[in-house]
């Protein structure tokens, strides 16, 4: 099978968490997971000069990441989050500010570069630099690949009208059953999911939008059939819910561009992700054929 060459955009940063300090940023754990699985995959971020950067490096080397297009900054250091958790598992954030990853740099010659990928995955977060947006939407303009959009909303970097604008560049939104249910206008407990889903729809010209509902699963919406995919989620012990979307999607995605049904593709991201929950950290080692279920 022929592997895809997938690019990440945004945020590298160590999680700093109750059991330690582990490399994370939502699209350095999407490359990760990718790398795992097989695909092509370089991450386009940028590292302070200083001890946490030099080990960022190394780790995301060692993980198969292609590290060419990340940047090193001489002013600002690695980022950093402290994540508290709560009793079940689930994690809130305080980032740091200014760090590396607010300047992240593609030059010319690395535009070029990736002429030949076949999609990009961003997020929110690393776009509350102007800087970054702007790289950014230059590069979304380039339609020779899949464009994926990871919601993932961070308060206070949540503004509406920047989701939609990132949201109005994507292919497939990825996003969770919250972060629908407030960008719809509608409620959750008052209003059907899916109806918020259609809603959302409306707002943006996605060809897919896939919501992640925790324990619950996740629902897949495809435009082309105005149809729905829903996975149930399976019972597991929860460890912490660190980068389990990250590696929901990076299955999903690697799933959709080998063009494999849109069940299985819904079904091997469910699993990956529910995996990773039951791990420490979000870059667990593992193997996809002891994955419960993922190759059903």
């Amino acid at each position: 099978m022929e592997r895809k060459q997938i690019f990440t955009f945004g945020e590298a940063l160590w999680d700093c968490l109750p059991a330690g300090i582990f490399l994370g940023g939502a699209p350095v754990n999407v490359a990760y997971h990718l790398s795992c699985l097989g695909e092509k995959v370089a991450a386009m971020t940028s590292l302070g000069r200083d001890l946490l950067g030099n080990e960022a490096m190394e780790r995301m080397e060692n993980a198969g990441i292609d590290v060419s297009y990340v940047h090193w900054d001489n002013e600002w250091p690695t980022g950093a989050v402290k994540a508290k958790l709560t009793e079940k598992g689930n994690a809130t954030y305080q980032f740091l500010s200014p760090v590396a990853w607010d300047r992240i740099i593609v030059t010319p010659a690395l535009e070029e570069g990736c002429a030949g990928g076949d999609a990009l995955v961003y997020g929110t977060l690393a776009q509350r630099s102007e800087h970054n947006r702007k790289t950014l939407f230059r590069l979304l303009e380039k339609d020779h690949w899949e464009r994926i959009y990871d919601v993932n909303l961070r308060p206070p970097f949540d503004d509406p009208k920047l989701v939609f604008a990132l949201a109005g560049k994507a292919d497939l939104v990825k996003l969770n059953d919250d972060e629908t249910f407030a960008l719809s206008g509608l409620k959750a407990g008052e209003d059907d999911l899916q109806e918020a889903v259609r809603a959302l729809a409306e707002k943006t010209p996605a060809q897919k939008i896939c919501v992640t509902r925790g324990g619950e699963g996740a629902l897949l919406w495809d435009r082309t059939k105005d149809s729905f995919l829903e996975e149930k989620g399976r019972t597991i012990t929860v460890e912490d819910t660190v980068g389990a979307g990250d590696a929901f999607l990076a299955a999903l995605v690697g799933s959709l561009l080998h063009e494999k049904p849109l069940e299985e593709c819904l079904r091997k991201a469910a699993r990956l992700g529910e995996y990773v929950a039951t791990q420490r950290g979000a870059m667990p080692a593992y193997q996809v054929e002891k994955i419960p279920g993922f190759l059903e």
